[in-house]
């Protein structure tokens, strides 16, 4: 035989082979994929689940932030009504009015006018602390 003859038969015997490598290699190939896609759904699946029960937790939460923030609002509304009642009523001075009969009526036993300007000196430095404590309440 010649030399011809002897690559052809090898070609041959090899081709028959190639061909049963790549069907038996495309078999696992598919496979595999198939493996690796029903392992991603079912970890897509898991992933979803928790995300799902997830949302479900934060949806509660917030719910309970809102019924929470509600609930200050109105605290706090309460408060800005009861200082806003106090500073209205502040408008007339803390002590009694002198009798129109009294010798002096600014001055009775003390001096008015400083005992009201240091009430109102106090009374503003605590309008300007309830305002600071107000303002980093709404800030929470």
């Amino acid at each position: 035989m010649s030399l011809i003859a002897y690559g052809v038969i090898i070609l041959g015997i090899l081709g028959a082979l190639g061909g049963l490598y790549g069907t038996i290699h495309h078999s696992g190939v598919a496979e595999g994929r198939a493996e690796v896609q029903k392992s991603w759904d079912a970890t897509n699946e898991l992933a979803r689940k928790r995300a799902l029960a997830k949302d479900a937790e934060n949806r509660k939460a917030k719910e309970n932030a809102d019924a929470q923030n509600a609930k200050s609002r109105r605290d706090l509304d309460g408060l800005y009504a009861a200082y806003r009642s106090l500073r209205d009523q502040r408008q007339r001075s803390l002590l009694p009015a002198a009798p129109a009969t009294a010798a002096s009526p600014d001055r009775i036993t003390l001096d008015r006018a400083a005992l009201d300007r240091g009430m109102e000196l106090l009374m503003e430095s605590y309008r300007a602390a309830m305002r600071k404590s107000f303002s980093e309440a709404t800030r929470q």
